[in-house]
């Protein structure tokens, strides 16, 4: 920390060094000073962002302090060897003033009672320090001290509201457990708390502690003596507590009408027939009974009464005949015997001579096989004659071609042109090889008349032949007379080549019929790539069309003579005068597609070349938008001139097409040079109004019309053809804007055309000014670069393959994620 002085002020500046605080001041203080250095300290406020405080506004001095800063002082501070610290009491003179522990009452504080670190504390009450011991104060909400020991605090705890209930706690707190209750003689805590006297209809006791058995309750009585099912038996005395016949128990004793002599005699009720109670005899199933007192008096209970008579082999009414009212020959209920009922499946029973027969059938079964015991087992419902369709009409236990009675369409109506006629045949029904047969077609739930066609066919659905066959094997798939129409085998085709190395060949089916016809290049010769050339062709077959640049390397793109592929290489000519360098066209600017006799029509970029076999026709009735747009399709420019630009008042530096044409030669007596090819005036020798040819020359024609030698080194390379006369050639030079109201801009036109006078053809002339819109067929440009082969002008030199700002053009920056690779973001 620093403190620094401006005016009547001082600041405190953290974490800045006194060459940092001077410097701040001096800046306050409007001084301009060049920063020093002081042992690390920041050296120059550009670089530093202080924080500082004024003085009205400080923290506290311990937060401004330095930690580090800090524990320097504290150490310089050192008294007697004692370092000051906070004081704490531990019987040692922390803050170095001559006493221990002062700030401490150890007589009253609770926290160091009598001594440090004595902190007083009861449990489940308050603590207080009195005269150095700890004092036990008032007992919280809800505890007793009822031992008065100091020691455990307040240890009753006051429970259920301070109502006593029979717990075996002390709730009330005091001293006594559970004094309210009589453990005694209480039915609901006889001998401990919750233990309940009951017992089954009988009042309960509790004696001394045990539950004990009390009086029964009306209408039952302890009849087994056990207390401990109560009061067991369900009975009230009556009749004075004597024994009558009367069904009842009237002494309560357990047993009944134990008194009458007649009891348990054998008895059969009287008028009833099928016991003899005299003789004891009986006919069938009845049988005796036995005497009993009931409500109403003596009664015979227990014989066994004559029944309605049954089919069971026994004689239920007893009159000494079976079953003599049941047919056991011809009642299917009992057929043969008693229980045997003819059930028979899906069948109306039937019995003959005591055997079960079917005689008749249930709606949808048939007796198939004839046998009684499974009865109508097949189930079928008979519609009409055999037919197609997975069913047994006839319900004879056969269907579809498996039945001899199956009916056949009348005329077999399946196609036999193509390969519709190739059926297996073999049928003994039809003359033709395709035919008709009963099937179940592939995901169809039931059978139908299917044509056998062969899997050559083609067909949408059973029996609907494709109405265009995909198949591509030389066969009629469609059954229309024509073979593979839809392939167009031997049409001409374009394998997946790029550029020049994709091939033309014909289309041939491949060996799975399914796929789509293949392009058959094998006849067809290998191009081999070469360097990209500026002829509208994709010369190294990477897909791209005369880019400017190379093509990169470890992609998988093809090779020109086994090294990566160069891109366009335009003639130009590479002007080093007067401490100048850059490029510019050799030749005027020439479409890609252009040709000795045609200008050609691709207007991507413009092309600077001469082709080995002969000149090409230059790009004329250009307007200044459609050449400054070929150029940057170049990565090159319009040339520049040297004025002051009247449309972005701004002076360009330099001539560059002007020092092009005359190399910056001058003549005798150092007159500037006017003609490319010399100081005077030739007629022959550049193509002007004096040639009279009234129309332009293929570029480069004109041998002895060109600029002088850059190179002299090598005669030629470094010259440039018709910078004077062929075509008046549009320059980056904006001279105004029209004052039509159209807002145009007009721009220059240098070194005249094959319509021009001589003083139009000069290397200096520069009085044709015309509209950014103006075209004419003496009309043309070539451009301008401040890059070497291979990168573009986009205000700087860069590489159109790989720059991400500017990918394939000049400002085509690719999306953020992507990258430039071959000028293409991706």
């Amino acid at each position: 920390m620093a403190t620094v002085t401006f005016g009547s002020r001082a600041w405190l500046v953290r974490g800045v060094g006194l060459a940092s605080a001077l410097a701040l001041s001096l800046s306050l203080a409007g001084c301009k000073i060049r920063m020093l250095t002081f042992g690390g300290d920041i050296d120059a406020l550009g670089a530093f962002r202080p924080e500082v405080a004024p003085p009205g506004d400080a923290e506290p001095e311990e937060d401004l302090r330095d930690a580090d800063n800090d524990r320097v002082q504290n150490a310089g501070d050192a008294r007697g060897g004692c370092s000051p610290q906070p004081e704490i009491c531990n019987g040692i003179d922390d803050d170095c003033n001559g006493l221990v522990d002062d700030g401490f009452d150890l007589t009253t504080d609770s926290n160091n009672c009598g001594r440090c670190g004595v902190t007083c504390g009861f449990p489940n009450a308050a603590a207080a320090c009195m005269i150095g011991r700890c004092r036990l104060g008032g007992c919280q909400a809800g505890f007793v001290d009822l031992d008065l020991v100091p020691l455990n605090g307040c240890e009753c705890q006051i429970s259920n509201g301070g109502v006593e209930i029979c717990d075996g706690k002390d709730n009330d707190c005091n001293g006594r457990v559970d004094e309210s209750f009589d453990l005694e003689a209480s039915i609901t805590d006889c001998g401990m708390c919750g233990r309940i006297c009951k017992y089954d209809h009988a009042a309960a006791l509790c004696m001394r502690g045990q539950c004990r058995l009390g009086a029964c309750a009306d209408g039952f009585v302890d009849l087994d003596g056990n207390a401990g099912n109560g009061c067991e038996y369900a009975c009230s005395r009556n009749n004075g507590g004597i024994e009558i016949c009367d069904g009842k128990d009237n002494d309560c004793n357990g047993v009944i009408d134990e008194g009458d002599p007649r009891v348990g005699m054998r008895c059969f009720p009287d008028g009833m027939m099928g016991c003899d109670a005299t003789t004891g005899r009986c006919g069938g199933a009845c049988a005796l009974g036995l005497f009993a007192c009931r409500p109403g008096g003596l009664t015979c209970l227990g014989a066994t009464l004559p029944k309605t008579e049954i089919c069971n082999g026994q004689d239920d009414d007893c009159d000494n005949a079976i079953d003599e009212d049941y047919d056991l020959q011809n009642d299917p209920r009992w057929c043969g015997a008693c229980g045997k009922a003819c059930e028979l499946p899906n069948a109306v029973p039937g019995c003959k001579e005591a055997r079960c027969t079917v005689k008749s059938c249930r709606s949808g079964f048939v007796d198939l096989d004839g046998l009684a015991d499974n009865g109508c087992e097949y189930a079928c419902t008979a519609d009409g004659p055999e037919v197609c369709d997975g069913k047994d009409n006839d319900c004879d236990g056969k269907f579809d071609t498996d039945d001899a009675d199956l009916l056949y369409p009348a005329m077999n109506f399946c196609r036999q042109v193509g390969e519709c006629g190739n059926g297996p045949g073999g049928s003994t029904r039809y003359t033709e090889k395709t035919f008709p047969l009963c099937v179940t077609p592939p995901g169809a739930a039931r059978p139908d008349w299917i044509c056998n066609y062969p899997d050559s066919v083609q067909l949408s659905a059973p029996n609907q032949i494709q109405g265009e066959e995909t198949f591509c094997d030389g066969k009629d798939n469609d059954c229309d007379g024509l073979l593979d129409e839809h392939a167009k085998i031997g049409d001409k085709c374009m394998d997946n080549g790029a550029g020049q190395c994709r091939k033309t060949g014909k289309l041939v089916c491949q060996a799975d019929r399914t796929l789509t016809p293949l392009c058959d290049v094998s006849l067809v010769a290998n191009y081999t790539p070469i360097d990209e050339i500026c002829d509208g062709k994709d010369n190294d077959c990477d897909g791209l069309i005369d880019e400017s640049w190379d093509t990169p390397p470890g992609l998988g793109y093809t090779t020109c003579s086994g090294a990566d592929c160069r891109g366009v290489t335009d003639d130009l000519i590479n002007v080093t005068v007067g401490g100048r360098n850059y490029y510019i066209y050799k030749y005027e600017s020439t479409r890609a597609d252009a040709t000795a006799d045609d200008q050609g029509s691709k207007e991507a970029r413009s092309c600077s070349r001469k082709p080995a076999d002969g000149a090409l026709r230059p790009w004329t009735g250009v307007s200044f938008a459609q050449a400054k747009l070929a150029c940057a399709g170049a990565g090159m420019r319009l040339c520049r001139t040297k004025r002051k630009d009247a449309c972005a008042s701004t002076a360009i530096s330099e001539d560059e097409w002007g020092l092009a044409c005359t190399a910056g030669l001058t003549c005798s007596g150092g007159v500037a040079r006017l003609y490319p090819y010399e100081c005077s005036y030739d007629a022959q020798i550049c193509n002007g109004q004096d040639t009279a040819k009234l129309t332009d020359v293929a570029t480069g024609s004109l041998a002895r019309c060109v600029t002088p030698d850059l190179d002299t080194a090598a005669a030629g390379d470094q010259q440039a053809y018709d910078m004077s006369g062929n075509l008046a050639e549009w320059t980056d030079d904006c001279r105004g804007t029209l004052n039509d109201g159209t807002g145009r801009k007009a721009y220059t036109l240098r070194g005249g055309g094959f319509n021009s006078i001589p003083l139009a053809l000069r290397c200096d002339f520069m009085a044709l000014v015309v509209a950014e819109n103006f075209s004419f067929n003496d009309t043309g440009f070539r451009c301008c670069s401040s890059c070497a082969r291979g990168l573009a002008d986009c205000g700087a030199c860069v590489n159109l393959g790989s720059d991400g700002a500017n990918c394939g053009a000049c400002g085509n920056a690719c999306p953020a994620g992507q990258s430039c690779s071959n000028g293409v973001c991706r």
